[in-house]
């Protein structure tokens, strides 16, 4: 069990690029999806890298965002906002035959409407507001149509996660790729901080609903290798256009 990860860090985000920084506690993990259920979850001209797997390898973040805070011109503005928020991000697929991989957003799931509303005018991220509700091990998504959602429980591994972390942090430092409502395609970039975060190794065990459509599993249950996290820090740029080919 890694309870203290300080790997050295290198930003990714010019202080005067920043847009949003919070303080993150919950769960990282990579979720295996069938190919042939993720494709339809992406636009026409976004690609998954070729390969005779089945399944493809994906990033599940869930938890609590706290200590919110807006940048301008590199001047942070805390706004103290605290909310839940859920993350499934393909890494490494290709756009519009542009060279360079991306992490594209197929879905985020949000119980503040602020974050919701700039999430998918500015950035393209496919969010929607939900109810929420997490804390230590356990972790849910309600539905209005009282359909099942989505339940996360994190207990202690029978074993260490390995170089999950390492993969999941190659991941998000990927440039983002978002999709926005009128077509336009942008760019953004992540920060995740683990330098201060405490990080332990962990059992995922996954419910999701046949309808919860962020990730197309449908009705499962299963262990996965996963990651439970305090205090690390993630921030966000501003968003621009994703550079074509």
């Amino acid at each position: 069990m890694d309870k203290r990860n300080r790997a050295s860090h290198t930003a990714s985000i010019p202080p005067a690029a920043i847009a949003s920084q919070a303080t993150f506690a919950g769960g990282l993990a990579i979720i295996h999806v069938a190919r042939r259920s993720l494709v339809p979850h992406l636009p026409p001209s976004v690609a998954l890298p070729r390969d005779d797997s089945p399944a493809y390898p994906c990033v599940l973040a869930f938890g609590t965002q706290s200590d919110g805070t807006t940048f301008f011109g590199g001047l942070a503005m805390p706004l103290g906002i605290r909310y839940h928020e859920l993350m499934v991000a393909v890494p490494f697929v290709l756009w519009n035959g542009a060279a360079g991989e991306y992490l594209f957003i197929t879905g985020m799931i949000c119980d503040l409407g602020p974050a919701v509303w700039i999430g998918n005018v500015y950035y393209g991220f496919r969010k929607r507001f939900a109810r929420m509700s997490g804390g230590g091990e356990r972790f849910t998504v309600d539905e209005e149509s009282h359909q099942p959602g989505f339940q996360a429980v994190l207990r202690p591994p029978g074993k260490t996660a390995g170089s999950t972390l390492n993969r999941i942090r190659a991941a998000v430092a990927l440039p983002v790729l978002g999709c926005r409502s009128d077509g336009m395609f942008v760019q953004s970039r992540f920060d995740w901080d683990f330098r201060e975060a405490a990080v332990e190794a962990a059992s995922l065990s996954l419910t999701v609903g046949e309808h919860f459509r962020e990730l197309p599993l449908g009705a499962h249950s299963a262990c996965h290798d996963a990651y439970r996290v305090d205090r690390m820090r993630w921030r966000l740029s501003w968003p621009t256009a994703a550079p074509s080919r």
